[in-house]
């Protein structure tokens, strides 16, 4: 039988010929014939003899989404009272710590809320004192029921009055105890309720805002969710618990794992697909950012098969073959051409179904296919 022996010029050659995209192709008139390789082309060509390996090979839900933040992990920050903006030192991208100071908001309205939960803590004390008094009189029989009754009332409603313009001054962080002490502040701080970036900011010095005035937005990228786009076809094949792996296609960042947790129970009838939820693994250690879009893979099922890398196959019409070695001697290392049965694909790997097989070439493949 013929052997087949490829020279080292030709090994240069096919290597200048795959960098140029495969712009032409050398063929080989020879078939079903043995292949040689030279010592000295399997290393220069670093090829790889291994046999198939056993795997775990996942059936797959390939869709796309967007990591965006949980509902406690973002927020928009308004305006309590109207006033004028002062002591901005943020902008959009910064970095904010839970409690830190944004801006501050000042103005009559602020002035005149501390003024009056002066007047709510006199008005309260006042009545707590009377209700004493007429409830003392009632017991000893001078004063009438329905003075008391109306103590009462008196007393519930200044106790509301002070309470609600207390939580007041609360939501607009001002101390209770200065301000009972007369200590009146001009302005009331505006702080971040969580800790994470800047995603938008609209205060600037001197700006009058009105109530509810949208100022800031926040969000913490360690509470990043992966929000998942299924097709209607897929989502049956969807359950909670299941491993997602996203990428960028736009980003450095390796491969990173999420596990399915919600399941969606609305379509979208614009895009005809279902959002999922998936929880990010390690959220904390990845430099992640609200609204990127990734590709995922959801592994709905695995099985164990052996599998080869996808390299070492080469196909002629529609079968597939693999080179395996026959022998070697003190020149070359001869291989035979041996046709395979293959099943599914996962990434780099491929399934062999055909059984016995040893020492494959599973680097180098390429190099024969190319030369034919």
């Amino acid at each position: 039988m013929k052997q087949i022996y490829i020279p080292i010029v030709l090994v240069f050659m096919i290597l200048i010929v795959a960098s140029c995209n495969n712009k032409g192709e050398i063929k080989n008139e020879y078939k079903n014939e043995k292949i040689v390789f030279t010592h000295e082309q399997f290393k220069a060509m670093g090829m790889k003899i291994d046999q198939p390996q056993p795997y775990t090979m996942h059936k797959i839900v390939r869709t796309n989404g967007y990591l965006k933040p949980s509902p406690t992990g973002s927020v928009t920050i308004t305006a309590v009272i109207e006033g004028q903006v002062s002591g901005v030192k943020k902008t959009i991208g910064n970095n904010v710590e839970k409690g830190e100071m944004l801006f501050m908001i000042g103005g009559s309205e602020v002035i005149a809320l501390q003024n009056n939960y002066l007047k709510a803590s006199a008005n309260y004390e006042f009545a707590k004192q009377e209700l004493d008094r007429i409830t003392q009189l009632v017991d000893e029989h001078i004063a009438a029921r329905k003075d008391l009754l109306g103590a009462q009332n008196n007393f519930k409603l200044a106790k509301a009055e002070k309470q609600s313009l207390r939580t007041m001054l609360k939501m607009i962080n001002l101390s209770l105890e200065k301000v009972e002490a007369g200590d009146i502040e001009p302005a009331y701080p505006v702080v971040a309720p969580i800790s994470g970036y800047l995603t938008g900011f609209n205060a600037t010095n001197g700006q009058f805002v009105e109530r509810q005035f949208e100022a800031a937005k926040i969000v913490n990228p360690r509470e990043l969710k992966l929000e998942l786009n299924v097709f209607e076809k897929d989502v049956q094949k969807l359950k909670p618990g299941q491993q997602v792996i996203f990428y960028s296609q736009y980003s450095d960042l390796e491969k990173c794992n999420a596990t399915l947790s919600i399941i969606g129970q609305s379509i979208d009838q614009q895009t005809q697909t279902i959002i999922c939820i998936a929880d990010v693994e390690n959220i904390g250690k990845l430099n992640f950012i609200s609204g990127m879009y990734v590709e995922c893979n959801v592994l709905t099922s695995s099985h164990f098969v052996n599998v080869l890398p996808s390299t070492a196959l080469f196909t002629e019409g529609e079968q597939y073959y693999v080179l395996v070695k026959l022998g070697e001697n003190n020149n070359a290392i001869e291989f035979d051409k041996v046709a395979v049965e293959t099943g599914d694909v996962d990434g780099e790997f491929t399934e062999i179904k055909t059984l016995g097989l040893n020492n494959v070439l599973v680097n180098g493949a390429y190099y024969y296919q190319v030369s034919e």
